[in-house]
Formats: C-alpha cells, sequence, structure tokens
C-alpha cells in the first residue's frame, strides 16, 4: 500500500474512532463492530489491490511469453512486506514466509504468505481447504483449478488470496481470474474482476 493510501486509511480510522468515543458514552450499541468492520474494509483494498496487480503482471507475461505463469519471480510481482493476506499464483507450490525481518532469498514461489512478521497474530492459511475457501466455477460451469489450467489458446489463470482482518477464526477470501465465472445466485463476474468469495464478517 502506498504511503499517502496508508495516511488517508489511517485517518479515517481515526475519525470513526473519534466519532464512537461520545456514541459509545450514550450508550449507543455496534459502535465497536462497525469500527472493526471499516478497519476490516480497509484492509480488503490491499487483497483487491495486489490481485488486480497480479492480473495485470498475468495479462503482460502471456502478452510477451505467450503463457500465464505460477511464479511471482517470474511475472515480477512481489507484495510489500506488511501484507495482511497471503496470495496464491498455484494451488500449492514454493512458499515465500514472511515470518522474519529479513526474507528468504529465493528464486522462485508460488504462494506469499501473509506477513507473521508484521501481524503475528494473524496467519493466513496456505490453501484454500484449510481456509474454508470457496472458489467460483467458470460461467459455463466447467471446474478450473487455482492457478494456471488448460494448454495453448485454452489456457487461464485464477488468482487468490485468503487473509484474517480481524479477531475471530474465520477468514477473508477474495479471486481474480482471466476468464467470466458465475455466482451461485448467478451473478456473472467478468475477466479481470475481483470477486469476494467470503466474507470475514459473514455469520
Amino acid at each position: 500500500m502506498v504511503p499517502a493510501m496508508k495516511r488517508a486509511t489511517a485517518g479515517r480510522l481515526l475519525l470513526c474512532r473519534l466519532l464512537c468515543i461520545p456514541l459509545a458514552t450514550m450508550g449507543v450499541a455496534g459502535c465497536r463492530a462497525d469500527a472493526q468492520r471499516f478497519q476490516a474494509a480497509s484492509r480488503s483494498a490491499e487483497a483487491r489491490s495486489y490481485l488486480n496487480a497480479l492480473y495485470m503482471a498475468q495479462t503482460f507475461y502471456r502478452r510477451e511469453m505467450g503463457r500465464y505463469s505460477e511464479d511471482f519471480k517470474e511475472i515480477g510481482l512481489e507484495p510489500e512486506r506488511g501484507n495482511h493476506y497471503a496470495y496464491f499464483a498455484a494451488e500449492k507450490g514454493a512458499v515465500q514466509l514472511r515470518r522474519a525481518a529479513v526474507l528468504p532469498k529465493m528464486t522462485s514461489f508460488s504462494i506469499v504468505a501473509a506477513d507473521e512478521h508484521a501481524h503475528p497474530k494473524r496467519a493466513a492459511p496456505l490453501s484454500l481447504k484449510a481456509a474454508g475457501c470457496p472458489l467460483t466455477l467458470g460461467e459455463d460451469g466447467t471446474a478450473r483449478g487455482l492457478g494456471v489450467t488448460g494448454e495453448g489458446a485454452d489456457q487461464q489463470f485464477i488468482g487468490y488470496a485468503i487473509g484474517n482482518v480481524d479477531d475471530d477464526p474465520d477468514f477473508d477470501c477474495w479471486s481474480i481470474a482471466t476468464f467470466a465465472r458465475k455466482t451461485k445466485s448467478g451473478e456473472t463476474i467478468p475477466a479481470g474482476q475481483v470477486l469476494h468469495e467470503k466474507s470475514d464478517f459473514e455469520r
């Protein structure tokens, strides 16, 4: 997240907290929950931003190389430190762990873990199954796996982000794909549009 975005987010959160103080003293319920939701929404902007960047990186890489890649290094994308979400260019593969101040030297990796050094209490699982995250099917009902699937002109890509944006055990799940998809409710999600697969605030 760029410094200006961080300052703007911090300013909005401070305003929300200041507004909550008098409301809470007057016995207005839900102010704390609203503040937590606002904070979570601010953090989820990170997932949307990096998934859009992942989609663009894959688009440019395929235009140049004729294929998609499941390697973050290969497509030239690496999230900045302090990330709340884990990012997936494949269902499994080499993982860049972020548990120390200095990142391990790696020539390739398909998964970027959430930054546990910056956020030790908010580690994210390194698989969709472990996080309870769904994966939306193609528009025609065809199931495509996470990462790169297909060959040649039929090759497609799905990227994913998983994070814990509050203090409960649930996880926030987002995805982006190079092809159109359809949700269970019948909504069509165009190629290149970020999809909120599962909210951390669902109850």
